[in-house]
Formats: structure tokens, sequence, C-alpha cells
């Protein structure tokens, strides 16, 4: 099911107890992606939580990343069909 505009962004402890975060993280903006895998790597450098929590928010965080690969590589694209239409050759 995906987010309205309108709908909270996924928390992390959401995106933790998710069967399927890719669910909450596939609607995700940008920006609140970037935020959450902030917030992700302070928990897991600041020590203070388990091995395997730290091993789920490193799972967590690559597919968070891989979310904002694909996002910023869909606005280069964009820019670039910009460009090109605007005579401006990259």
């Amino acid at each position: 099911m995906a987010k309205n505009s309108s709908a909270k962004p996924a928390t992390i402890p959401e995106l933790m107890s998710a069967k399927e975060p890719m669910a909450l993280i596939s609607p995700l903006k940008f920006e609140e992606g970037q935020e959450l895998l902030q917030e992700l790597v302070a928990q897991v450098e600041s020590g203070d939580i388990p091995l395997d929590q730290a091993v789920q928010s490193y799972e967590v965080g690559s597919l968070l990343l891989n979310h904002l690969r694909g996002l910023l590589s869909q606005a280069e694209e964009r820019v670039r069909v910009l460009r090109i239409d605007g005579s401006e050759v990259v």
C-alpha cells in the first residue's frame, strides 16, 4: 500500500520491525530517506546497541542507501534530458 503525499514518513522503529522494510522505504522522498539513514548510522556508530540490532540496522541502511541512489539517478537523468532538450549537451 503506497503512502499518499500527506502521510508521515516511516520511523526507525517501524523500519526495524517491518517484515518488508522496502514497503516503507519505497515511498520515501530523498530527504526523508537521507535523514533516516543518518539516524541509523548514528545509532550504529554510538556502540550503544546490541550486535544483532547493529547488523539489522546495517541491512535496513543498505536498503535505504540503494533507494537513495535510485532517486538520485532518476534526478540526474531528468537533468540530463532537460539539458539535451535545451540544446546544452552534457
